[in-house]
């Protein structure tokens, strides 16, 4: 029993040394840390990170101070309990749901006065928080395009998407079908999102078509079916066929042509011609789907109606117009002379004019008058100038000097097809020959240097010689 009681009281002494040694180590251990906060920075912080999942979560840690301290947030998403407070404490720090795909970080701030030197001491906790496991979207604005003619077009349609994805083009929606050449997309691959640009060349076939625009990112795709309408059944007609214009002096006139295609105009002179007229034109020599065309055509100045043709083609399609235009009126001849007789004013060298008035062609000869024997001489004395003409003209007629003492006639005749008209031309006879002196004896006045007069009275030229008489060859000096 002894034995008992004092085992008992051992265990107590040793289990009050314990408890004394444990208070007395906490004591020494609070006056190291508070020494170490006084001394140092006023301020000791538990953790200097903290990582949170991408859930919202909570954590804490604790402040060791002799003095007061404040905390803040850089960020909305991570809070901090308390805000404030003073000597030791601990804080709740607290992060909303990370719903995005990329991690995020806050700094909490701890703020407090040094008791050594007065200034602030800052103490920062780092916070990290996880990003969300992104979930690949790919979307399409558009699931068909109905390109808006068969000409050359283009459209667009808007790619909506958190990842990278590629284009490609099919004939068939499962992407095994050859690809179209008539059709381009750009770009062919990106990044989110994006606006896609669809470019068809011309569908020149009487049949639609279709291809499959494939975007694929990862295991998803999206399609998006492209359609472009045939191209229509060409036509080419015209309004007329025939075009008589309306006179044969310069005129103009239309025709109208109604298609769906580009069309050329040509002017030929027909099949069995190789001519190109020059007299008609048309204006446009070329377009497109419906016009009216202008044809013009300068005047017809021949006696023969005239005939083009106007070919519009497109392809194997053409249509012609037979353009016809009529021929000038055949003038009535006429032919008149202003004089049908000449009486030349001397027998001496001379010149007179007479006029033809025509519209034709005409010539002019000179005939002599027909003998008894029935031969016309061809007179020599008479010329004209000019000997041919057209239309109205002024003719000049010259004679050479009638040295004969018998008047002359010639006839100058104007001609044109059965028209003739005659201008009889006359010239007088040289006079009579005459030759007369006013004295035939001169008996000079003095033996002295002399001098005296007489007159000739003729008609003719004449000269005057100096001899001796006729018995003699000496010639007076």
């Amino acid at each position: 029993m002894k034995k008992i009681v004092h085992y008992s009281l051992n265990l107590i002494i040793a289990l009050a040394m314990v408890t004394m040694f444990t208070e007395s180590s906490l004591a020494f251990n609070r006056n190291i840390k508070m020494s170490d906060a006084t001394q140092a920075d006023a301020i000791v912080v538990s953790k200097t990170n903290i990582t949170f999942g991408v859930a919202a979560s909570t954590d804490t840690f604790s402040i060791t101070s002799a003095v007061s301290w404040v905390i803040t947030s850089n960020q909305t998403w991570l809070t901090v309990t308390p805000t404030s407070g003073s000597n030791n404490g601990v804080v709740y720090v607290a992060a909303t749901a990370n719903t995005g795909t990329a991690a995020r970080s806050g700094t909490i701030t701890i703020v407090a006065a040094s008791t050594l030197t007065g200034t602030n001491v800052a103490k920062t906790v780092l916070v990290t928080q996880a990003a969300q496991t992104p979930t690949t979207t790919l979307n399409v604005s558009r699931t068909s395009i109905s390109l808006s003619s068969y000409n050359a077009c283009a459209d667009t349609f808007a790619i909506t998407s958190n990842a990278s994805w590629t284009l490609t083009l099919s004939s068939t929606t499962s992407g095994t079908g050859i690809a179209p050449t008539w059709l381009t997309v750009t770009p062919t691959a990106g990044t989110n999102n994006a606006i896609i640009n669809v470019a068809a060349v011309a569908n020149t076939t009487t049949t639609a078509r279709y291809a499959v625009v494939i975007v694929t990112s990862g295991n998803i795709s999206k399609s998006v079916v492209i359609s472009q309408a045939a191209a229509p059944v060409s036509t080419l007609n015209v309004s007329r066929t025939t075009i008589a214009l309306p006179t044969y002096n310069a005129c103009a006139d239309t025709f109208a042509i109604t298609s769906n295609v580009n069309w050329t105009i040509a002017i030929n002179g027909g099949t069995n011609s190789a001519t190109i007229p020059t007299w008609l034109t048309a204006t446009p020599t070329s377009g497109s789907n419906n016009a009216v065309v202008n044809i013009a055509a300068v005047a017809n100045t021949t006696t023969a109606a005239r005939t083009a043709y106007v070919v519009v083609s497109s392809g194997t399609l053409s249509k012609t117009i037979t353009v016809t235009q009529a021929a000038a009126p055949i003038p009535v001849s006429y032919l008149n002379v202003s004089r049908t007789s000449i009486a030349l004013p001397t027998y001496n060298a001379c010149a007179d004019t007479f006029a033809v008035t025509s519209n034709v062609t005409w010539t002019v000869t000179i005939s002599g008058v027909s003998t008894p024997g029935g031969i016309t001489s061809i007179p020599t004395w008479l010329t004209v100038t000019p000997t041919s003409g057209a239309n109205n003209a002024v003719i000049n007629v010259a004679a050479v000097a009638n040295t004969t003492t018998t008047a002359r006639t010639a006839y100058i005749v104007v001609t044109s097809g059965n028209l003739s008209k005659t201008v009889l031309v006359t010239q007088p006879a040289a006079p009579v020959s005459y030759l007369n002196v006013s004295r035939t004896i001169i008996a000079l006045p003095t033996y002295n240097a002399c001098a005296d007069t007489f007159a000739i009275t003729s008609n003719v030229a004449w000269t005057i010689a100096i001899n001796g008489g006729s018995n003699t060859t000496t010639i007076p000096t």
